[in-house]
């Protein structure tokens, strides 16, 4: 227990300064005459509030509390008065008074514990961890050992070149030596060079396995979200007038430890929600057959690459009435009932929205929720409200194991660039305009959702965005975004690249969008916008409308065909939807066998073929083979696409009749598409 109390302390003691002082800043502001994030700086009161009440300390709980009513009143009346500015500068120092570190509990050392950079905290590392790093570290040391082996013979090559070329000067030497010198290096040469390719991919997959193992050693259990809840939620019950007993289910996931530390506010406030909201008083329960207690479950998992949080209640459930009206009252547009609960119940994390008609220390200031969806966001992940098993309420959060580095889809709109992250894509596709729909007044295309085929509208990024939208045929090429039933087609300018980047917070480039999850990295050193899905889809379903479907597409006059054949499905997925971005129809097949089946099938009309070499059943040279021995498919041309660029693979492949060959090591989408412009 002593020690649970000293890990909540030195939590609470990090994050309040982050809250002062960020609070600070928003004062200093509008004493300067700026305008501060009014709705940032409530929801930092309001989140202090809940860390201070899982921290055991009331004091700061309440000078909280009511600082986040000064910062409601600023946020109506859309600035800060005189009074308000000096009352809640007042109420700051109290709440710095309260924490004043020197009360804190100092951290414990423990085994093998490093500090972090960003302070003298000790953490816990896996001994486990630091074996595994330290046998990676081990590896690669040896793949750079055999690289400068390699050095070594390049420079002796070097050398016989200069023994060679002075030996060409000495009276008496026959061509015929100096042929057989030539010969003899210009077989080490391409030999060297084959290890060269070969050493450089050995060192690049021990550099990533050092990387992964790096990136375990940020991980902790993920049980720790569930630290102090279970004491948390009995005492917000027993204020309220009510009973109520939280249970944790996990499976002993562990996920980064920055990430556990930012879920800890969202996951108090959905226990918050769930006693304020959802459990019921005792003589209501027992009213309906119900246990006096009310039951809370928190189930902590992982899933497909990511970590689950869901609490689930055992209460009165969400009330759809209460919900419009909650709506109506903050002034949005409740959805048509046909659009299911789903639609309806997302509108609980909305800023302002709360079934509640009294303000208290658990609810009805509307915020709550959205402080729950906003800090889920910025973890690149998804939050859904749903009805429990037994009737009450799920709130379910899903967000990836780490935050350091993320797969995102590069994209271009409006002239600039953005990135999405590619969990989020199901699909990429040329848009035939042909086959456009009109869905009660919106531009839509129908296509396959969930097993369902259905219509599913249409919108452009760039018009989404407020960015100038140019006609053009890029304007055709379309993501495919589902969501929790949903899916909206996502009209893009251009699809750039497909590669794990590093995050930051939108904050660290000045950023504050509604539509911005994050910023990252890419390989040039430009920073990219990374755009939150959940807040995409949700405008999108609001918007899609506003374009008429017919200025959403355009194709080449006449469109080419392509065959893309690889037995990876990433390499598949990034070049076909670099194709098809630029007006290309491409069919995909995953080795050689299945390739010829569908360059033969009646009907085909195929313009190039762009092989992998080597896969599975037939690789990618008896492919081009069998395409030049065949009368019928002898014309096509073929590009041959490979990992390995030695001099004898290259011209194996040219003496077969390939028509260009691109090696994925020095893989560029602008060589790709020059290549393929000047064949077809």
């Amino acid at each position: 227990m002593e020690e649970l109390r000293q890990q909540l302390a030195r939590v609470f003691a990090a994050e309040l300064a982050e809250h002062v002082a960020v609070l600070r800043a928003g004062l200093a502001l509008a004493e300067a005459g700026g305008a501060p994030d009014l709705r940032d700086l409530f929801r930092r009161a309001h989140s202090l509030k809940g860390a201070a009440r899982a921290a055991d300390q009331p004091e700061i709980e309440d000078l909280a509390h009511t600082l986040e009513g000064l910062l409601e009143q600023a946020e109506a009346q859309g600035q800060f008065g005189p009074a308000m500015l000096a009352d809640s500068r007042g109420l700051i120092d109290a709440i710095e008074d309260a924490g004043d570190p020197g009360d804190a509990v100092a951290p414990e050392a423990g085994p093998t514990a490093v500090a972090e950079e960003a302070g003298d905290e000790m953490i816990r590392i896996s001994s486990r961890h630091l074996e595994e790093l330290t046998g990676s570290l081990r590896s690669l040391r040896e793949e750079l050992d055999f690289r400068a082996t390699i050095a070594s013979n390049l420079r002796a090559t070097r050398d016989e070149l200069d023994g060679i070329r002075r030996a060409s000067t000495v009276p008496g030497t026959t061509m015929a030596e100096i042929s057989a010198r030539l010969a003899r290096l210009h077989f080490a040469m391409l030999q060297l060079a084959s290890h060269r390719i070969e050493a450089d991919d050995r060192v690049n997959r021990a550099a990533s396995i050092v990387e992964a193992d790096a990136q375990r050693l940020l991980l902790t259990p993920a049980a720790a979200l569930a630290t102090g809840l279970e004491r948390l939620a009995r005492e917000l019950a027993q204020e309220a007038g009510k009973q109520a007993r939280l249970t944790v289910e996990e499976d002993g996931a562990e996920a980064d430890r920055r990430l556990i530390q930012r879920l800890r506010d969202p996951l108090m406030q959905i226990v918050r929600n769930a006693i304020g909201h959802g459990i019921e008083r005792p003589a209501a329960r027992l009213a309906k057959g119900k246990a006096e207690e009310g039951a809370i479950r928190l189930s902590i998992r992982a899933s497909r690459g990511g970590l689950v949080v869901a609490v689930e209640d055992d209460g009165a459930g969400p009330d759809p009435a209460a919900i419009r009206k909650a709506a109506a009252r903050r002034g949005l547009l409740p959805p048509e009932p046909s659009a299911g609960e789903a639609a309806l119940f997302a509108l609980l994390f909305e800023h302002g929205v709360s079934t509640s008609e009294e303000a208290d220390h658990l609810s009805g200031r509307g915020v709550g929720l959205a402080v729950v969806a906003d800090a889920v966001r910025r973890l690149n992940g998804s939050v859904r409200l749903t009805r429990g098993a037994q009737g009450g309420t799920r709130i379910e959060m899903a967000v990836p194991l780490t935050i350091t580095r993320r797969a995102v889809l590069l994209i271009e709109a409006g002239g600039q660039r953005f990135a999405l992250p590619t969990n989020a894509v199901s699909r990429l596709m040329r848009l035939d305009p042909a086959a456009a729909l009109s869905l009660e007044g919106r531009p839509a295309y129908e296509t396959e959702v969930a097993g369902v085929r259905r219509a599913v509208p249409i919108v452009a990024l760039a018009s989404l965005l407020g960015l100038e939208t140019a006609p053009g045929p890029a304007q055709a090429t379309a993501l495919l975004i589902e969501r929790d039933g949903a899916a909206v087609f996502l009209v893009v300018d251009a699809l750039s690249d497909v590669r794990p980047l590093a995050f930051g917070d939108p904050t660290d480039v000045a950023v504050d969008m509604p539509l911005v999850l994050g910023t990252a990295t890419d390989a040039a050193g430009e920073v990219v916008l990374v755009l939150s899905i959940d807040a995409l889809l949700g405008r999108m379903l609001g918007r899609a409308g506003e374009a008429a479907a017919t200025s959403l597409f355009a194709v080449p006059e006449r469109q080419r065909t392509i065959l893309v054949v690889d037995d990876s499905i990433t390499t598949r997925t990034l070049e076909r939807g670099i194709l098809e971005s630029h007006g290309y129809r491409v069919l995909l097949s995953v080795d050689g066998i299945d390739a010829l089946g569908r360059l033969r099938a009646p009907g085909a009309e195929i313009d190039l073929v762009v092989a992998d070499v080597e896969m599975p059943r037939m690789d990618g040279f008896t492919l081009l083979a069998a395409i030049r021995n065949d009368r019928a498919l002898a014309g096509i041309p073929v590009v041959m696409m490979t990992s390995r660029d030695a001099p004898d693979d290259i011209q194996r492949g040219l003496d077969l009749g390939a028509d260009a060959y691109v090696t994925k090591q020095s893989f560029e989408q602008g060589e790709l598409l020059a290549t393929v412009r000047r064949l077809t």
